[in-house]
């Protein structure tokens, strides 16, 4: 009888942190609800529009390949982990930078926080906390972003 209790309970905790573990796994990297197949970004900033076009697996901008650029969009992926809803979050869009996916689906950069090294990443009703490394990158030029790492 002792050794069936014992038995439960380490099985209990067994499934206890295997279930803890698959929940922490899941929180650690959460990813930015991005379109499913992205073929264009637009990114649109005051002095100038860069257009990047997905072809033959890879980035090209001025028909360039852009390998920094498709770095960058994995890095965006899961360099936002906090959201909040847009309501919440005071804002200026003064200096943004807009990110436009396949022609029509708008993120748009805004203010940088400094306490807690972060830009804003708005889409729609929601704004992401993104490292604060991401966006000062897009107002680099063109020739950023075609040279090999």
């Amino acid at each position: 009888m002792k050794m069936k209790k014992l038995w439960l309970l380490w099985l209990s905790i067994a499934i206890l942190f295997l279930s803890l573990n698959i929940y922490f796994s899941k929180q650690k990297y959460p990813v930015l609800p991005l379109p499913q197949q992205i073929e264009s970004v637009d990114v649109i900033r005051a002095d100038a529009t860069l257009h990047f076009i997905y072809q033959n697996n890879e980035w090209k901008i001025k028909q360039q390949i852009a390998p920094r650029f498709g770095q960058w969009l994995e890095q965006l992926k899961i360099a936002c982990p906090i959201a909040y809803p847009l309501a919440e979050v005071n804002y200026s869009e003064s200096a943004s930078i807009t990110l436009r996916f396949n022609g029509k689906d708008d993120w748009i950069f805004a203010d940088h926080n400094p306490y807690n090294q972060t830009h804003l990443l708005i889409h729609q009703q929601t704004a992401y906390l993104c490292n604060e490394q991401l966006k000062p990158r897009l107002a680099l030029p063109v020739q950023y972003w075609i040279e090999e790492n």
